[in-house]
């Protein structure tokens, strides 16, 4: 793993910001953190993770209706971000313009739920979450460190901006090609492989040969299970697939 200090005149003001707010507590990892090291425009939404599992947790409000608490939460909602849905592994927050309508100068905020299993885990150190990835050329993030001091005119905060990339990051990202480092659900893989394509990546046969390697190894009722999940959600467009391929990666 390679890390990078990075300056804040680099950084677009939603990502310092949010950096600077979620200081120990998370970090941006993924296709907005890959757009912002290498000037690309590719994401649509900011995907944060938490270094602990208990960073985020539902509090019940009452009988049947919970609300997710945590510091990371606060963080976010003191930016101005205001809560908007429950996704299958994330929670989603828009920036609201003055006639609160989703301000479309702002990325989408997505805090993916802390979550582990036999083949995943999106929480922890940012080398462990991003070393969990599928693809290098996603297997980037970034993280501040915030530290304070008290002034005369109140709390003064520095951050320092830091990137955390895979060996090949950049070399496969030049490339436009996709080589697998990891398979949380040879299903999911292969959706991404689709919508990586689309986006002008290639993959070659070699890595496509990883997928059905690992399908074979799975479980025969892991097997059935994605069948089934299949079978059933076969009928979608591309647009319902692609929420729901978030479903895929923890089975």
């Amino acid at each position: 793993m390679i890390t990078k200090v990075l300056s804040q005149k680099s950084l677009p003001k939603q990502a310092a910001d949010l950096l600077t707010a979620i200081s120990g507590h998370g970090f941006i990892a993924g296709g907005y953190a890959r757009d912002i090291i290498l000037g690309t425009h590719t994401s649509t939404d900011i995907d944060i993770f938490c270094y602990k599992d208990d960073a985020i947790y539902p509090e019940p409000i009452d009988t049947d209706v919970f609300e997710w608490q945590g510091d990371i939460i606060n963080s976010i909602k003191g930016l101005g971000y205001e809560y908007k849905r429950q996704l299958p592994n994330a929670l989603e927050f828009l920036l609201p313009c003055k006639d609160g309508k989703h301000n479309r100068n702002f990325r989408k905020v997505q805090l993916i739920i802390p979550f582990k299993n036999e083949w995943m885990q999106t929480y922890g150190r940012v080398d462990e979450v991003i070393g969990q990835f599928d693809f290098t050329v996603v297997m980037v993030a970034l993280d501040a460190f915030t530290s304070s001091r008290v002034t005369a005119d109140g709390v003064e905060y520095t951050s320092c901006f830091y990137t955390f990339e895979d060996e090949d990051f950049r070399k496969d990202s030049k490339k436009k090609r996709l080589y697998i480092r990891h398979i949380n659900c040879p299903i999911a893989v292969a959706m991404r492989v689709n919508k990586y394509s689309a986006k002008g990546f290639f993959i070659g046969p070699k890595e496509i040969i990883k997928l059905f390697k690992e399908w074979n190894n799975r479980p025969e009722s892991y097997r059935k299970r994605l069948e089934r999940f299949a079978d059933s959600n076969d009928s979608l467009d591309p647009k319902e697939w692609w929420e729901i391929e978030k479903l895929l990666r923890i089975d």
